[in-house]
C-alpha cells in the first residue's frame, strides 16, 4: 500500500513537471491581438486543467492514506486477537493440569478412605460377632447365679455360714463366679463404649465423604474446558468477522469461484461422473479440503464421510482427532465433525449408511433428513427422520446427542463413559443401538466383547462386528415423519 502511494505521488510529480515544460516551449507570439488573447485563453485552460489533476491526485492520495491507517489498525487488531486466544489456551491448558492435580489427589483420598470404611466394617462385624458371644456368657451366668441364690435360700444357711461367705471363708466357686460375672460386665461396658467411638468413627468418615463428592461435582471437567474454548473460539470469530470478512473474500475470491460445495453441485453442476477423491469448499468455509465423492450410487452426488473396511485404521481416538478427521480417503477414514457440520449446517441433507458382515451380504440404511451441529454443541445429532432400507432403524435412537469419546464423556450414563467401555466415538446414549466406529472384531465377538465392535443393533446386533461399512451424505434431503420410538428392549 506505501508503494503504490509513492508511485502515484511520482506520477503526480512528473505530470506537472511536464505541464509546466508544455507551458514554457510553447511557440512564439506574433503582433496580432488576436493571437495573444488565443494564447491567452489557452494558458488559462492549461492552468485549470493541472489544478484538476492536483484535486483529483490529492484525492487519491487521501483515499490511499486512509486505506493505509485502516489496514494498520486491522493488522493491530488481529494481533490483539491471536494474543488473547494464546493467553486463553495458555489458561485452558493450566486449568487442565489443575484439574487433573485434583482429580489424582481426590483418588488418592478416596481409595484411603474406602480402604478405612471396610476395614471398620470388618471391625464392626468382629465387635458384633463378639457381642453376641457375650450376651450369651452374660445370660448363662445370670442363669447360674440365680440357681445359686435359689440353692442357697434352700439350704438356710446358718448365720456361721453366712458370715463365712460374707468374709470369704467359705463358697468359693460362688466368689468366682461373682468375680466372672463383674469382670465379663465390665468387658461389656468397654465394649458399648468402644462400638459408640466406632459408630461415631463411620459418621465421620460418611460426612467426609458426602463432602468429597459435593466437591467432586465442583471441580471443573475437561469437558467443560473443551466447550467454553469452543464457545470462546466461536465469539472471537463472530467479533473478528467484520474486520477480515471482506478482506478475506478478496484472497479467497478466486478459491471460492473455483472449488464446489459438495459432491451434488460437482456432479450437477461440473459434469463429474466419476467416483474419486475431490476438493469442496462448503458455503462460508475459509479453506477447501478434499473428500470422496460416490458418483454412481443412487444417483450419485453423495460425500462419503465414514468407510471401514480391514481394520488397518484404529478409530478408538480422542476428540481431536474426530473433530478433523482421520484416516485415508482411499481406505478407511473419518471425514472430521467440523466438516461434516459445515456441510451439512445451511441444508437438510440425507444420509445413507451401507453395511456388509463377512459373508458378503449388503443391508443399507437411509434416512431423509440428517443434520449435525458444531463443536460448541457438543456436535450433537441434531436431526435424523424419514428412515428406509433394510437393515432396520437403528440411529434414531440417537437423536438429539451430543458426540462422545474416550476424552470427552457427552453421554447420558451418569456413572460410566460408553465411549470407553464400548471402545468406540458415536453419538452415545445410554448407550447406543449403533456403534460404526467401534472395534474391528472379524465377525462373531468373543464373549465379553459385546458392543465394542462395528454393530447395528438390527442388522446381526451387538455380538457381531461388521466387515464393511459406509456413511454418506448427500443435499436435498426432506423431513417426511415424526421421528420414531425406539422399543426398550433394543436401548442398552
Amino acid at each position: 500500500m506505501r508503494s503504490m502511494i509513492i508511485v502515484l505521488f511520482y506520477f503526480w510529480a512528473v505530470n506537472l513537471k511536464f505541464s509546466k515544460c508544455v507551458t514554457t516551449t510553447l511557440p512564439p507570439t506574433d503582433s496580432t491581438s488576436s493571437r495573444r488573447e488565443e494564447m491567452g485563453r489557452a494558458r488559462s485552460e492549461q492552468g485549470l486543467g493541472r489544478e484538476v489533476l492536483r484535486e483529483r491526485l490529492d484525492s487519491i492520495l487521501q483515499v490511499l492514506t486512509r486505506l493505509s491507517e485502516r489496514m494498520v489498525a486491522i493488522e493491530t487488531k488481529q494481533n490483539q486477537q491471536n494474543e488473547r486466544i494464546d493467553n486463553i489456551n495458555y489458561r485452558i491448558t493450566k486449568l487442565d493440569v489443575q484439574n487433573d492435580e485434583q482429580k489424582s489427589q481426590f483418588a488418592e483420598v478416596w481409595s484411603v478412605l474406602r480402604h478405612r470404611l471396610q476395614a471398620t466394617e470388618r471391625d464392626t462385624e468382629q465387635i458384633s460377632s463378639i457381642l453376641d458371644v457375650i450376651k450369651t456368657e452374660i445370660s448363662d451366668t445370670n442363669s447360674n447365679t440365680i440357681q445359686i441364690n435359689t440353692k442357697m435360700q434352700s439350704l438356710k444357711l446358718d448365720g456361721k455360714i453366712k458370715e463365712g461367705i460374707q468374709r470369704g471363708r467359705k463358697g468359693p466357686k460362688l466368689q468366682v463366679v461373682l468375680a466372672a460375672v463383674s469382670g465379663l460386665r465390665s468387658n461389656m461396658e468397654n465394649l458399648q463404649k468402644n462400638f459408640h467411638t466406632i459408630k461415631q468413627n463411620i459418621s465421620n468418615i460418611a460426612n467426609r465423604t458426602t463432602t468429597l463428592n459435593s466437591l467432586q461435582d465442583a471441580f471443573v471437567t475437561k469437558q467443560d474446558l473443551h466447550l467454553g474454548l469452543a464457545e470462546i473460539k466461536q465469539e472471537i470469530e463472530d467479533y473478528k468477522f467484520p474486520f477480515f470478512s471482506y478482506s478475506s473474500m478478496l484472497q479467497d475470491s478466486k478459491i471460492k469461484k473455483g472449488e464446489s460445495q459438495d459432491c451434488w453441485e460437482l456432479q450437477n453442476k461440473r459434469g463429474k461422473t466419476k467416483s474419486g477423491v475431490y476438493k469442496i469448499q462448503p458455503t462460508l468455509t475459509i479453506k477447501p479440503f478434499f473428500v470422496y465423492c460416490d458418483m454412481e450410487t443412487e444417483g450419485g452426488g453423495w460425500t462419503v464421510i465414514q468407510k471401514r473396511e480391514d481394520g488397518t485404521e484404529d478409530f478408538k481416538r480422542g476428540w481431536n482427532d474426530y473433530k478433523t478427521g482421520f484416516g485415508n480417503l482411499g481406505g478407511e477414514f473419518w471425514m472430521g465433525n467440523e466438516k461434516l457440520y459445515q456441510l451439512t449446517n445451511t441444508q437438510v441433507h440425507e444420509i445413507r449408511i451401507e453395511l456388509t458382515d463377512f459373508s458378503q451380504t449388503m443391508a443399507t440404511a437411509s434416512y431423509s433428513a440428517f443434520a449435525t451441529g458444531p463443536e460448541n454443541e457438543g456436535y450433537a445429532l441434531r436431526l435424523i427422520s424419514g428412515y428406509k432400507g433394510d437393515a432396520g432403524d437403528s440411529l434414531s435412537y440417537h437423536v438429539g446427542q451430543k458426540w462422545s469419546t474416550y476424552d470427552m464423556d457427552n453421554d447420558a450414563w451418569p456413572t460410566q463413559s460408553c465411549a470407553r467401555d464400548h471402545e468406540g466415538a458415536w453419538w452415545y446414549k445410554t448407550c447406543e443401538t449403533s456403534n460404526l466406529n467401534g472395534l474391528y472384531l472379524h465377525g462373531p465377538v468373543p464373549p465379553g466383547e459385546e458392543y465394542k465392535g462395528i454393530y447395528w443393533y438390527d442388522f446381526h446386533g451387538p455380538q457381531y462386528s461388521l466387515w464393511h461399512t459406509r456413511m454418506m451424505v448427500r443435499r436435498g434431503g426432506h423431513v417426511t415423519e415424526k421421528i420414531p420410538t425406539i422399543p426398550q428392549h433394543m436401548k442398552h
